[in-house]
């Protein structure tokens, strides 16, 4: 359930997804009454490079137009980043955390309490519904993982979203990526 206004940092790599699926969220959040923000941070990365997208969420219009420095949430797509990015940097104490692993959430140790840990292996249910790929699209799955964990917004309305903007061509394994994410997805904790 939405507390007011949340903020979210998703850290993946380009051509995972993460600049073009955030908007989706947005759209979905829009559907169900709430208001959204999303705010990519990149420059000219090669695929595979660092992305970072920033997301607001609240329940009253946003004017707030500045970067994230203290996500309350942050969903990694590819837990290889963690080697080279510092994916928690400013997460506030007791946040949440929505990782792409097969590590099960007590396993989750990113130097900070969290309040939520959702885990889900997004690389074995993009492989098995987009076929394998030299940077897997990790983002439908997340998606649903972001959702299973928070609670923030509806699996209906995600996929509502994706009907309406997404390439027809494309909806039906991304639909399908998304759910099977979502029902994946092990979550530990309750947030405060």
């Amino acid at each position: 359930m939405l507390r007011g206004s949340e903020q979210v940092v998703f850290h993946g790599r380009g051509g995972q997804g993460a600049t073009s699926t955030v908007p989706y969220l947005v759209l979905a959040l829009d559907l169900e009454g709430k208001y959204a923000q999303s705010l990519p941070n990149f420059g000219g990365e090669r695929r595979g490079s660092p992305v970072k997208v920033s997301l607001r969420i609240s329940d009253e219009p946003i004017v707030i137009r500045e970067a994230i420095a203290e996500p309350s949430c942050i969903v990694v797509l590819d837990t290889k980043l963690m080697a080279i990015v510092n994916v928690a940097a400013g997460l506030r104490p007791g946040g949440i955390a929505v990782l792409n692993t097969v590590s099960p959430p007590d396993e989750v140790d990113l130097g900070i309490s969290l309040s939520i840990t959702g885990t889900l292996d997004a690389t074995a249910i993009s492989e098995e519904v987009f076929g394998r790929r030299p940077i897997p699209l990790t983002c439908m799955p997340m998606l649903g993982g972001f959702a299973a964990a928070t609670g923030w917004i509806g699996i209906d309305s995600i996929a509502d979203a994706v009907s309406r903007k997404m390439d027809a061509a494309l909806v039906r394994n991304s639909l399908r990526a998304l759910r099977v994410g979502y029902e994946a997805t092990r979550v530990e904790g309750r947030y405060a």
